[in-house]
Parts: structure tokens; C-alpha cells; sequence
């Protein structure tokens, strides 16, 4: 009895003692300033991960006092949204590339019971410069993966001459890139390249089945590789197959067998669906973890080739078959939105290649040649024309000419995750490197045809082109800060 008692007025000593220590504390906190105890933001960030900036305060701050006392330097528009102890700075607009921005917010900013901050606060936020991916063309750097700065104009090889790269992606959320590629003679495998460290990591290792091209989804959760199993001779046994991986094992499992073909296959904005061919050629669209196409939902016959989801909404981008004649096929891009209706991009009298949404959802970017600007070349095994960079604006539907100069035809086009510029790829038509139709490109590569090209850039802000000086291909944005 006499322990049992000792025992609870000891718990009810800690207790008391607990409970002076919260109250102390407390105290301490109602009689010291308010402050910034927490934020979002860190240093050399991507525009891309700068949508908001968020600051959580000690305690329950006066709203109006705090907005008030919020400053950006240079001013970036946004709407301010308070949960708790927390204030969310929205931004309207992505910020630009190797840019110092100053926040500050100054001593008048108080809390609901009038208490101001001791001192303003204030900090710096970088963000990350400008990077691009691309595959050199000139004889010292041909074919090797190339890691650019623009600004400071600092080249980076990071792979070996050795190593015949078949394409190349940074995985999203991680600074690493993916690489299909092959030493040697060997049949091309899949590689994750660290580009700090030069290291690589091989992720596939199967020779009865031929690796043609892979898709990572927007999250970088998953990998969807297109694959043709081979016999042992090297005779190909199937059609193009999708075979689907996480990228935490790279274990690669057949998707949909017997139905899902590999040959142009695209994940959803949010990772969670794949859009592919069936065995009959047609469209369909699926949840990743699908395993019959009864599970499937039938897009379309009537397109041939897709360019991909809208970034946020339920759109898709597609070319609409049309054989008239040899060289105008892929002519309509069409708009084909979840209700399953569909609507064609008004471009009249040409061709369009090579499209993408804007980041931000709000456009769709095209290079298109008109039929005036089709090049007559008897001796040429492909069709020669000319295309310029359009914006299509998917709210008003006008269309937009960004380019205009009859001496450059431009493909490839790829645009920056703020949105800021697009990167393209630039061929003379004064020169030995003729204008061939993209749609032929790879064929004519294949062929040994000069098809380098140069690699600029279009700046949305001040409606410029920007020669970067550089030979290249297939060249991307590269967005990792670490």
C-alpha cells in the first residue's frame, strides 16, 4: 500500500512539473517576438518547383500584416492563402531561369495579439540556370551525351565515345538519366547515368528480346520499354510488346500480353494510365495496373500517331490519319478530349509535325509547312520541305507563326518547365544540309544523310531566337538542381 502511494504522488510530482514546464515555455513564447519558423524554399531551386512559397510562423499571425509587410524583389504577382500558422505565396507565372530574388518581410508584419517581429525577415532564392541534354554533332563530341549551360556557355560530356546512345531521358524527381544505349556491337540495354559522378548502372540485361525505345511517366514512378523477343539466331519472334517497370527495381513484366503493342506508348499526366496501340492498331487507354483490355478504353482507328496528354486535364494530342498522297499524310492534329469528342486544330493546307503542350496547359506548340513550302529536289530519296514553330492557344483557338525565316527550317521542339522558352533544332536551306521532312529524319540518319542541325532557342518574353552556337540532336531540358 504503502509503495502504491509513493508511486502516484511521484506521478503526480512529474505531472505538476510537466505542466510548470508548458507553462514556462508558453510564457517564453507569448513574451519572445514572433518568427519564421519554417519555409519551403532551398537553394538553386528549379523554376518548375517554385510555384508557391510557403513560411510558417511561430504562432497566429494578423493576416493583413503580414501580406503587407511581404515583399519580392524583383515583384512576382500572386494571391496570398493562410492555413494556420501558415501563409502560401501563389505565384502566377513560373519564375525565369538563373534568376536572385529577394523576399523580405519587414518588422511590421505582428501577430493577433500586436506583437511585431523583432527584426524583418529576410532571404535570397536562387534559381537553378539554365541546362540542356543533347547529343553532340561535331566529329570530337559525335553521338556523346552532352550536358550544357547556356549562359556560361560550359560543356560537360558525360558519356563515353564507346557508348552508341539510342535515346536519353532525366528521370523526373531525381537528377539521374536514363539511357538506352549499347557498348560495342552489343544489342542496346537500358543504363541509369549519374551525371555527377559519371557512374552507370545497368538496368537490363535480357538477350532474347531487343530493346527499341522507352516512356517514363511525369512522376518517375515507372518505365514503359518497347521490346521485340528474338529467338536465339536473332530472328524476331513477336511484335513491338510494352513491357512495364517501377523504377525502384527495374522489373520489367509484359503489359497487357497479347494486346498492348510498344511502338507508341505514352503515360498519363499523372502516371496512373498508359495510352498505347492495340494488336488492330487502334488507341487505347488503360490504368497501368490493367491486366486484360477488358479493362481498356477504345480511343480510336483513325490516328496514327499520338503526341501525348495535356499536362493537367483530360486531353489528348493526335495526328489524324490521311493518305491523299505519298507526302501529305499526318496532316490534321486533332484535340481528342475525355467526353470522347474531338476537335481539329485549324492549321489548313500543310503538314504538322512534331507537337507538345505548353507546360502550363494553355498551348499547344507545332512546326507546320504549307504546301507553298514543299522543295522540289528530283535526286532526293525524301520528301524536302520547310517548317516553322506555331502556337496554337487552346482557350481562343488562334494560331500563332513564331518563326518565319524562309532560309531555316526548324523541328524538334521542346519546351522549358517555366514555360520560358523552346528549344528547338535549326537546318539551313542554303547549305549541304537539305530540309528533309522530319517525319524521314530517322531513315535518313540511318543512311548516313548530313542531318546535324543547330540548336537554338525561342524566348517567349521577348519573342527572340537565340542561337546557341552548338551541333546537336535530340536535345531536352535537363531540370535537376542537386
Amino acid at each position: 500500500m504503502k509503495s502504491s502511494k509513493q508511486f502516484y504522488n511521484r506521478l503526480a510530482n512529474i505531472v505538476i512539473a510537466l505542466a510548470i514546464a508548458i507553462a514556462v515555455l508558453v510564457g517564453v513564447d507569448v513574451v519572445l517576438p514572433p518568427y519564421v519558423k519554417s519555409t519551403n524554399l532551398t537553394q538553386n531551386i528549379a523554376p518548375s518547383s517554385l510555384d508557391r512559397i510557403e513560411l510558417t510562423f511561430n504562432r497566429t499571425m494578423d493576416r493583413r500584416s503580414v501580406e503587407q509587410a511581404f515583399k519580392l524583389d524583383p515583384p512576382l504577382e500572386g494571391v496570398f492563402l493562410w492555413h494556420n500558422n501558415t501563409v502560401t505565396y501563389q505565384l502566377e507565372n513560373l519564375p525565369p531561369y538563373d534568376q536572385n530574388i529577394g523576399l523580405t518581410i519587414d518588422s511590421s508584419a505582428r501577430d493577433t495579439n500586436g506583437k511585431s517581429l523583432s527584426q524583418p525577415y529576410a532571404t535570397t532564392i536562387q534559381t537553378a540556370p539554365i541546362q540542356i541534354l543533347y547529343l553532340g554533332s561535331d566529329p570530337e563530341e559525335a553521338d556523346q551525351l552532352i550536358l550544357y549551360n547556356p549562359q556560361t556557355e560550359q560543356k560537360q560530356i558525360l558519356t563515353q565515345p564507346e557508348f552508341a546512345i539510342e535515346q536519353f531521358a532525366e528521370i523526373p524527381n531525381s537528377k539521374d538519366i536514363l539511357l538506352l544505349g549499347a557498348y560495342g556491337d552489343n544489342q542496346p540495354e537500358l543504363y541509369r547515368l549519374n551525371p555527377t559522378t559519371g557512374s552507370m548502372t545497368q538496368l537490363t540485361n535480357d538477350a532474347m528480346h531487343l530493346n527499341n525505345k522507352f516512356t517514363i511517366s511525369p512522376t518517375g514512378e515507372h518505365v514503359a520499354l518497347s521490346r521485340i523477343q528474338l529467338s536465339e539466331t536473332g530472328t524476331y519472334l513477336s511484335n513491338i510488346e510494352l513491357w512495364l517497370a517501377s523504377t525502384k527495381d527495374y522489373q520489367f513484366s509484359k503489359y497487357q500480353p497479347d494486346n498492348a503493342q510498344g511502338s507508341d506508348a505514352y503515360f498519363s499526366f499523372d502516371g496512373s494510365h498508359l495510352l498505347y496501340f492495340n494488336q488492330n492498331y487502334a488507341f487505347e487507354l488503360a490504368p497501368i495496373s490493367a491486366e486484360s483490355p477488358e479493362e481498356s478504353l477504345f480511343i480510336g482507328k483513325e490516328f496514327n500517331h499520338s503526341y501525348g496528354f495535356h499536362p493537367s486535364k483530360a486531353i489528348l494530342l493526335f495526328n489524324n490519319l490521311d493518305n491523299a498522297d505519298l507526302f501529305t499524310i499526318d496532316n490534321d492534329l486533332i484535340l481528342f478530349y475525355g467526353d470522347g469528342s474531338q476537335k481539329m486544330i485549324p492549321f489548313e493546307d500543310g503538314i504538322t509535325r512534331d507537337s507538345v503542350f505548353t507546360p502550363d496547359g494553355e498551348s499547344v506548340i507545332s512546326i507546320f509547312s504549307k504546301q507553298d513550302e514543299a522543295m522540289e529536289d528530283p535526286l532526293s530519296f525524301y520528301p524536302l520541305r520547310i517548317f516553322h514553330l506555331y502556337q496554337y492557344n487552346l482557350e481562343d483557338e488562334s494560331i500563332t507563326q513564331l518563326t518565319s525565316d524562309p532560309d531555316f527550317s526548324e523541328e524538334e521542339p521542346t519546351i522549358s518547365s517555366n514555360g520560358q522558352y523552346i528549344l528547338f533544332r535549326r537546318f539551313s536551306t542554303n547549305s549541304d544540309e537539305i530540309a528533309i521532312d522530319p517525319a524521314y529524319r530517322e531513315i535518313a540518319d540511318s543512311l548516313g544523310t548530313i542531318t546535324s542541325g543547330e540548336l537554338w532557342l525561342y524566348d517567349f518574353a521577348n519573342d527572340e531566337l537565340v542561337d546557341l552556337g552548338i551541333r546537336g540532336k535530340r536535345a531536352q531540358w535537363y531540370e535537376s538542381t542537386e
